[in-house]
């Protein structure tokens, strides 16, 4: 399932995609929080800040893409963030530079 919100215009709209899914856990399926953005902050004129939270053993993938979203042209998403599968929760703040163009953010966890 794939979910899109516009969240703020910080200087262009920001968009995050949520994912959802199924991890394998000795030999069950277990359903996994869904990864979530939990928010994009303006921290100076020239950089904001994204947030979200982590769960244990799992690793997260902050990815960013500046190409539009549409069916004529698919996106073009590069890894921005890893963060490392920890046995403990966590919460992330990563720092991003504000330019003139559009960007968007999605977030992706790994089993």
């Amino acid at each position: 399932m794939i979910r899109l919100a516009v969240i703020r215009n910080v200087q262009c709209p920001v968009l995050w995609t949520i994912l959802s899914g199924l991890f394998v856990l000795g030999g069950l399926f277990v359903s996994a929080s869904e990864p979530r953005i939990t928010g994009i902050d303006l921290l100076s004129p020239k950089l904001l800040v994204v947030h979200f939270d982590t769960e244990p053993n799992r690793t997260y993938v902050v990815q960013v893409s500046s190409s539009g979203l549409s069916n004529a042209s698919p996106a073009v998403w590069r890894d921005f963030f890893v963060a490392p599968a920890f046995p403990f929760a966590n919460h992330y703040v990563v720092a991003d530079s504000i330019t003139n163009q559009q960007r968007f953010y999605r977030l992706l966890a790994k089993p």
